[in-house]
């Protein structure tokens, strides 16, 4: 078997949106390619499906199933007389997504080594091809329904920032430990981590207060090291600005090997001043403010 170009295509697998995944890959395939391993989630709905000019392989139809394994409907279910094409694509908790294909798909050529080879361009030219694929992971220190607090406790003493909630799970992509606020991913990490902060000092004078915060990095939990620019200073004022929340919010590009852990600090030059994160229950006819939000999301 030998493959001349190689291309991705993409659509949406769920109902009534355009273009759907299935069409497009058919006409594809109406063209002369063929589809190739496993359709790549992209996100909102949307596929990816790798399809390869190919002297092997015989199929004529493409169709991709969804559905739950457990008791809930709609039910995954196979398609009598039809191949299975790459792997069972996990979509939520035991909801997945498997590509079906009429005929024979392209079957890879063995290698020495007892794995599998798919002759396509050079790896540079081969990622210029395949689109970003983004993965996202998202934790807070909220509330649901009284107000909740991280104070300095010591002053010019960074502490680290810790989790009450996981929004956006993604053991794909890594871990967060909401009680040491240590984030480990599994995979490399290019992309960028963006913080949200909602700050209040509560007591103290006239005189204002610094406040900070900063991202580290330890490649074993025990050696930490501060990621050079990452610092954001404000100054909060006394008196008459005493419980004035604050807002500071920003984003820094990171380049990490997998199993580097990440972890925020916080701190000020006055502990006795009641300054740091503060979490607010609902107000205004609005839901609950997080009083620190943080956002992974990778873009390679």
């Amino acid at each position: 078997m030998s493959t001349s170009e190689f291309k991705v295509v993409g659509g949406y697998y769920t109902a009534g949106q355009t273009p759907q995944i299935n069409a497009v890959v058919n006409a594809a395939i109406a063209a002369g390619w063929t589809p190739y391993g496993s359709p790549m989630l992209r996100g909102s709905g949307w596929v990816d499906q790798p399809m390869v000019m190919a002297d092997t392989g015989s199929v004529t139809e493409y169709r991709v199933v969804t559905g739950y394994s457990d008791n809930r409907t709609p039910k995954i279910a196979a398609l009598v007389g039809w191949n299975l094409l790459g792997d069972t694509v996990r979509l939520d908790t035991s909801y997945f997504l498997q590509a079906y294909v009429l005929g024979q798909p392209v079957v890879p050529e063995a290698t020495p080594f007892g794995a599998s080879l798919l002759l396509l361009p050079d790896a540079p030219a081969l990622k210029a091809l395949i689109p970003p694929v983004n993965e996202v992971f998202r934790a807070s220190f909220t509330t649901t329904t009284t107000e909740q607090t991280q104070y300095v406790t010591v002053s010019n003493t960074p502490q680290v920032v810790t989790y009450n909630a996981q929004q956006i799970p993604n053991p794909t992509l890594g871990t967060m430990d909401n009680a040491t606020g240590v984030f480990t991913p599994v995979k490399p990490v290019i992309g960028f981590l963006s913080l949200s902060c909602q700050v209040r000092r509560t007591l103290g004078g006239s005189s204002p207060v610094e406040w900070g915060i900063e991202i580290q990095t330890s490649p074993d939990g025990i050696t930490w090291t501060s990621v050079a620019g990452s610092s954001r200073r404000i100054n909060l004022r006394g008196g008459g600005d005493n419980n004035v929340m604050q807002m500071l919010g920003f984003a820094v590009a990171l380049n990490l090997p997998a199993g580097t852990r990440l972890r925020v600090r916080q701190s000020c030059n006055d502990a006795s001043s009641n300054t740091g994160l503060v979490a607010a229950a609902g107000s205004l006819g609005l839901t609950t403010s997080a009083g620190f939000i943080f956002s992974l999301y990778t873009v390679d």
